[in-house]
């Protein structure tokens, strides 16, 4: 083979693999924007269902709707199974159930440990208002929850 033939040769090897090199390169764009164009998707889904929710939640004329409105939102908006909002009576050291979605309990009163206060922690990287809970403790376990997030919301 001539060595002008070779010379072509390696010229057309390095091209191809520039255009390898540019076509892995699209493809990562491609795919790069794809997770984008989702995860737009996901929080414009998101900022529909907070609008519903708004938008019920408005609607309402009396406490036990907007009780219940509040439940459902939590529901829905954040795409969890059971949403509920219960009021804390200090005094009497109990979680009162007013309202819920798919929480299947019979009880609707809750006695809160004496301790209860000091299990709650901040959720990391979210606002301190988020907490978790550990769900191996009463009220909790007495409902059945594999895991809690909550906000407490003060009159």
């Amino acid at each position: 083979m001539s060595e002008n033939k070779e010379q072509q040769i390696r010229v057309l090897e390095q091209e191809l693999e520039t255009i390898r090199q540019k076509t892995a390169r699209g493809e990562l764009v491609s795919q790069n924007l794809r997770t984008v164009q989702y995860k737009l998707d996901v929080m414009l889904e998101r900022f529909s269902r907070m609008h519903d929710y708004a938008k019920d939640a408005y609607a309402v004329q009396d406490n036990q709707s907007l009780f219940q409105a509040i439940a459902e939102g939590i529901a829905d908006i954040m795409q969890i199974e059971i949403g509920a909002v219960f009021e804390i009576n200090f005094t009497d050291q109990q979680m009162i159930l007013l309202s819920q979605v798919n929480l299947e309990i019979e009880d609707t009163v809750f006695s809160i440990p004496p301790d209860f206060w000091n299990q709650i922690k901040p959720d990391p990287g979210k606002s301190d208002a988020v907490c978790l809970a550990a769900v191996d403790s009463e009220p909790w376990l007495s409902m059945g929850l594999s895991s809690v997030i909550f906000t407490p919301f003060y009159d």
